[in-house]
């Protein structure tokens, strides 16, 4: 550009591209919302695995293992998480119960509002709602949705969630993750979450161990005991009535 009595004189003109990744501010992409999303094929137990660093300051620092469980009830979803933070062996799970999950655009049914209870961040602490966008669903088995990707209800995409129903991800789906993430320019600094063996999911633990048959107690055995000669005696009475009537 150079300058003639105050005017300026443009010495090349070029067009300014808009690739679909280019970056605004939030994600370049604007990955959009999940249009369906049945509530039944995202219920069950999810592993977490990836989270942005800011909502590590409700969820602890230290977070070495996390995941959440999704129940269907009237009208939304209830929604219980847990973590843990430090070494598993000694650390205690925190649980945050009473989380419920609303639909409430039937026609971006991944635009979600997400109901606090009351002391859910800390104690005293008051409910609040929060928005989620659901941006990526992963393929069904069994019913399930596999995988999902979500970020927070707004235009800057200032969060980011992977959860996953597998302890370890495959490698695909990891990369698929990683791409999507880079695909979208996510500002935000996403962190992995990692899934010890010895983690304690608390209450919503996928692998609480089924309670054991019932032992019969000593008094049924003894009943059952008593009940053995009545019943040879009965046996006995029909076989001598059967031989009188031959």
């Amino acid at each position: 550009m150079t300058e003639t009595n105050y005017v300026d004189e443009v010495d090349t003109i070029y067009e300014v591209p808009h690739p679909d990744n280019c970056n605004y501010g939030g994600p370049g992409g604007s990955p959009p919302i999940v249009e369906k999303v049945d509530p039944e094929k995202l219920s069950g137990f999810f592993y977490q695995h990836k989270i942005d660093v800011g909502q590590l300051a409700f969820q602890g620092k230290d977070t070495i293992c996390a995941a959440l469980q999704f129940d269907v009830k009237d009208g939304y979803v209830l929604d219980t998480a847990v973590s843990q933070n430090g070494d598993p062996a000694t650390s205690k799970t925190r649980v945050v119960e009473g989380i419920k999950v609303f639909q409430d655009d039937p026609a971006l049914q991944g635009k979600l509002r997400v109901l606090f209870p009351a002391g859910s961040m800390q104690p005293g602490s008051p409910s609040f709602n929060s928005t989620e966008w659901i941006l990526k669903l992963g393929p069904e088995k069994n019913g399930k949705y596999d995988y999902w990707i979500a970020s927070g209800g707004d235009e800057s995409y200032s969060a980011f969630f992977f959860n996953s129903r597998s302890r370890e991800v495959p490698e695909d789906v990891a990369n698929l993750v990683n791409k999507f993430i880079e695909d979208t320019h996510f500002s935000v600094t996403v962190q992995d979450v990692g899934q010890p063996d010895n983690c304690d999911y608390g209450p919503i633990s996928p692998n609480t161990p089924q309670p054991s048959p019932v032992a019969p107690t000593p008094e049924k055995i003894s009943a059952a005991s008593a009940m053995q000669p009545k019943v040879v005696t009965i046996v006995a009475l029909l076989i001598s009535m059967a031989s009188l009537l031959a």
